[in-house]
């Protein structure tokens, strides 16, 4: 049984007006310590940013069936249903220390977020991530992700820095053949993704932002963990396929060691 394991859920909404949802669900076991831990936050044109973190037992994501996938935390009813792209499954860390296998499972969907605070509805992205090894030992330096949704097509990316570099990119659920990717532009396969403006939604120091509510996390992680510097974005721009472009909304992240 590995001393460390981390699943954690993203899931994200977003529509073409700058409104912008997102939660995590996380389970963390690491030697007596265990943890959960669900957190949202919402983002929207009137009232700007807001965050909602909780510690204690809550559901995990569901699927109701292949394509449909719901969660129902507390205060919570969001349902996101598959539209086209298959899911990603990707082993992105296999060493003695541990691995990272990540599934990417709805890159593009219907969903609808409802809560006490409001509802959206929109293009939704959910994913799953399973460390058995921490974070702050992964021989990396930076991270960069992103998912963006047009019309007709949805592009993923990751890309990691350091001792273990990856340049990874998924159209429509398929990996391309090459990537190249940065903050504003991502070059992969057939596509291009290229950001015209972008809304910060969340920025600094985990230790102070996500991981706040965990004081027993806190005292048990080295300060190198906490300082872990995440700038999360909402962006628009264009997504251009074969020589076509669309009005494309994306939410990207970087991760700094």
């Amino acid at each position: 049984m590995p001393v460390f394991t981390l699943r954690k859920w993203y899931l994200d909404v977003a529509n073409a007006a700058g409104d912008a949802w997102i939660g995590y669900h996380a389970e963390l076991r690491w030697h007596a310590l265990h943890l959960s831990l669900t957190h949202q936050l919402w983002r929207s044109a009137a009232e700007g940013v807001r965050e909602r973190g909780e510690l204690g037992v809550q559901p995990e994501p569901q699927w109701s069936d292949a394509d449909t996938l719901h969660w129902r935390p507390a205060g919570l009813e969001a349902t996101w249903r598959r539209c086209h792209s298959p899911a990603i499954s990707e082993t992105l860390l296999a060493t003695d220390a541990g691995r990272v296998a990540w599934a990417c499972v709805l890159p593009r969907a219907h969903a609808s977020i409802h809560t006490d605070q409001g509802a959206l509805e929109g293009m939704g992205y959910a994913e799953c991530l399973e460390l058995s090894i921490a974070p702050w030992r992964l021989p990396i330096t930076a991270l960069h992700w992103g998912r963006c949704h047009a019309a007709a097509h949805d592009l993923v990316w990751i890309r990691w820095e350091g001792g273990a570099p990856r340049s990874l990119a998924w159209l429509d659920g398929v990996r391309c053949d090459s990537a190249t990717i940065s903050e504003t532009e991502v070059r992969a396969g057939r596509a291009r993704w290229e950001c015209e403006e972008r809304v910060t939604l969340r920025r600094g120091e985990l230790g102070r932002t996500l991981l706040a509510p965990l004081r027993a996390l806190r005292k048990a992680v080295p300060a190198s963990a906490l300082a872990l510097d995440e700038h999360k974005w909402y962006a628009r721009g264009r997504l251009t396929v074969d020589g076509v472009g669309e009005d494309a909304a994306a939410i990207a992240e970087r991760v700094g060691w």
